[in-house]
This record gives structure tokens, sequence and C-alpha cells, in this order.
């Protein structure tokens, strides 16, 4: 196949045939192989069985594409491949849930840090599917965007939040100001996505002005220009974006794209995660500070402890969200938080 791969197909071999076959092809490995130009070529072997590992032509089709990291092995095979083999489920069950219903958009509780009032949430798609049971986020999002599947599900999102906001909020006069929607991938920053929004909006009759997009300071970085020019275009339809800061400070940012943002959250929890105890909190406190002196809304989410909590209610943030304050709950749940305006 394309890409400097090319497949065995040994369907009459016995098991010692295959020991034997993989012997020789490790030997050889070691030897190490050198192109014209002169540079080492890595090469590996993977060896999987079908139907009891791979079921079908797309699955073995996949070996092709995978990503071998901390793995020295020359030859892998058995559980060498178990990432190779949940990522082939995972790609199914999101398949699954793309046809069906097993996906499903939750919401963080956003707190106002001074009065304790549920006045935004935070949409998180989560995946339960009738095989795998629930499968973490971050998963299958890493599928999705290496698979191609990222951009519906992000559309599915979109599509899911303006229908709470129309269905949900409005119709109930639920006191929510914004829904919280996180971009993500880079993938997603195409003119389409601008499209799709509109026709969100218009379907759904909403005001624009409910939803706010989230994007990462890792997807900022990759591709500055882009990000300005969709949170402009954005602005003419009225919709903001805030920005997630995950790494230390805003370096490497243009001051220009940062003052496009109406907000900045910071994770509190993936900040005492990376950085040493005894700095992590001058070191947060400093970041707010700057923050708040950028004039933006200061967010501060992953408040996952007590400890976290004692720490950010001392200092001059906006929002606050977080498993210590309030785990993901369904709309219902989130519109009882909120209360109506009446």
């Amino acid at each position: 196949t394309t890409g400097g791969n090319f497949f065995i197909l040994c369907p009459e071999a016995t098991e010692d045939d295959i020991d034997r076959m993989l012997e020789q092809i490790e030997k050889r490995l070691v030897v190490g192989f050198q192109s014209a130009s002169g540079p080492q070529v890595n090469i590996r072997c993977l060896c999987a069985k079908c139907p009891e590992e791979l079921q079908d032509v797309d699955d073995i089709l996949l070996l092709a594409d995978t990503e071998i990291k901390d793995n020295d092995n020359l030859v892998l095979r058995g559980s060498d491949l178990g990432f190779l083999l949940r990522k082939v489920e995972v790609e199914k069950a999101i398949v699954r849930g793309l046809n069906g219903d097993s996906f499903k958009v939750m919401y963080h509780p956003v707190f106002v840090k001074e009065t304790g009032e549920v006045r935004s949430g935070e949409a998180m798609l989560t995946l339960n599917d009738r095989l795998l049971g629930e499968i973490e986020f971050s998963e299958f999002m890493k599928v999705s965007d290496e698979t191609g599947f990222i951009e519906e599900l992000e559309y599915k999102m979109i599509e899911a939040v303006c229908q709470f906001v129309e269905e949900g909020i409005d119709k109930n006069n639920l006191y929510l100001n914004v829904i919280i929607v996180h971009i993500m991938s880079l993938q997603v920053l195409r003119s389409e996505l601008l499209d799709r929004v509109k026709k969100c909006i218009e379907k759904y009759n909403i005001w624009s002005g409910r939803v706010v997009f989230s994007i990462s300071d890792t997807i900022a970085r990759q591709a500055q220009d882009v990000v300005k020019k969709t949170i402009d275009e954005f602005d003419e339809i009225g919709i903001k974006f805030a920005l997630a800061n995950h790494s230390a400070g805003l370096g490497g940012l243009d001051i220009d794209l940062v003052d496009r943002f109406i907000g900045i959250s910071v994770d509190v929890k993936r900040h005492f995660e990376t950085m040493e105890s005894n700095q992590a909190e001058s070191i947060l406190k400093n970041r707010i500070s700057m923050i708040r002196q950028l004039g933006k809304i200061v967010i501060v989410n992953g408040v996952d402890s007590e400890r976290h909590y004692n720490i950010v209610k001392e200092l001059p943030v906006d929002l606050v969200c977080g498993d210590y304050l309030a785990r993901k709950v369904t709309k219902e749940e989130l519109g009882k938080r909120a209360g109506t305006k009446d």
C-alpha cells in the first residue's frame, strides 16, 4: 500500500509457520536498512490474527496508519497491539454513536464566584457505547481526530447546544447567560464551521450571544492567522471566543490574537499537576493577575478538590467550574440549578 507499507497475508499458515517467519523478519530488522540518501530507515513488523483480533479489511488497513510510540520492539504482536485493537473498537463505537444515540451532550455547571449562582454551562460530549460502555472523552476525541470524524462530532455538539438553548433555556426562561462549546480540533476551523453554526442559529431561532466558543492555546498557537480570521468571522454574527490557557502563561501568542478573546480560562487541576507544589500557587496567582490586567473575564475550571477551591476562592476570578462544585449533569439538571428569571 502507499506510504511505505506492505502486507503479507497468510491464510493457510499455522502458528509455528508464523513464529518462524517472524523470527526471520526480526533477525533482518535488527541488521537495519539504509536509504539511498544515507539516513537509517526505521521499519517495524505488526502481526495480527483475523478474525480473532482484526475482523475485516478496514481493520487490517488500519495497521498502515498506526503510530507506534514508547515501544522498542521491532516485531509487535499480541499484547503489543492492544493499543491498536482498542483504537479499532473505539472507532467502531464512534460510527455506531453517529448513527445512533450513544453520544450525549452533558453540561458542567459554571458558577459565579462571588454569588455561587449557576449562570452558564460548559458543554461536554460523552460517548456511552452499548458494547464498550462509557469511553473517556480524551480517548474518543483522539481517535476521531485521527480518523476524520472530529468535525461531525463538533457539529453534533453544536446542534445539541442550539437545541437546548431554544427548547430549554429560552422557552423555560432559564437564568442561563451562555453555553460554552469547545473547539475540539484544528480540523474544525474551516469555512464549513461558520456555515453550520449559522444554519443552527437560524433553525432554532436563537440569539447567537447565547453561545461562546472555547479554543485551547495549543490550537491557537498552531494556526494563529486561521484563529484570528475565525474569531473575526464569528464576531460578525455575535459569537465570542474564550481562550483555554493550558500552558504556563500566554507566551507564543500574538497580543493581537489575545485581544480578540472575551475571556481566558485556566485549568487549576492541570496547573497543579504540571507545576512543583511549592511554586504552583504563586504562579497561579500571577497568571490570574495577568489575565485580569488584560481586561478579560477570568474563568477557572478543573476545581476538583477542596484544596483547589480554597485557593481559587481567594483569587480575583469571575467564574469557577469543576467536579468539587458540581459534576457534569444533563441539560434538565442544569436548568434546575440555574432556575428561572421569574
